[in-house]
């Protein structure tokens, strides 16, 4: 048995829409807030891609240094990893470009990296969907023989087209006698 959810690229565009303004922190003393979202796409096989305008906040040699950003592209990268010997829906952010302005790309670069290295760090955003989806429901007397029908979550898989984000979950069904 098996289950699939697909969210359009409207669905996703409406989440982004809807969330921002958000901030993301980064380190002890930093954050990314991330506003005014101007364009939404899916790249097949890769993730949802995010143009907007941000606020860098960040600490350099102690100073704390403001940034605003007119321009930086985040690409949001879905993935099926094992935590705990169960499934969890992980979502990676990266910066794939940041639009300073009149600053070199030299700085462009060196600010993506470093905002990236920061953001590898971040497990926060998973959706332990094996264990929301593992159910063991008792079935009520009237069945006098059986318990219950398990449902343990077997595997998750997610794939991403221009038009879409679909993510599938299959299941181990066992039933179980009184």
């Amino acid at each position: 048995m098996w289950l699939e959810a697909i969210l359009t690229l409207e669905d996703l565009e409406g989440v982004i829409r809807e969330a921002a303004p958000f901030t993301i922190r980064l380190g002890a003393d930093g954050e990314l807030a991330i506003s005014e979202p101007s364009e939404v796409t899916l790249v097949a096989d890769e993730g949802l891609r995010v143009a907007c305008k941000a606020k860098l906040h960040w600490s350099v040699l102690g100073i704390p240094v403001p940034l605003t950003i007119d321009k930086v592209t985040m690409l949001v990268t879905p993935a099926i990893v094992e935590r705990e010997g169960q499934g969890v829906l992980a979502f990676k952010f990266q910066i794939e470009h940041v639009d300073l302005g009149v600053l070199a790309s030299v700085m462009d670069r060196s600010l993506t990296s470093l905002v990236n290295k920061e953001l590898e760090s971040h497990d926060d955003l998973a959706w332990r969907f094996a264990k929301t989806l593992s159910v063991k429901p008792k079935l009520p007397p009237v069945f006098e023989d059986l318990a219950s029908l398990d449902l343990d979550v077997a595997w998750g898989k997610v794939r991403i087209t221009a038009e879409a984000l679909v993510f599938a979950v299959s299941f181990r069904t066992t039933v179980q006698r009184r």
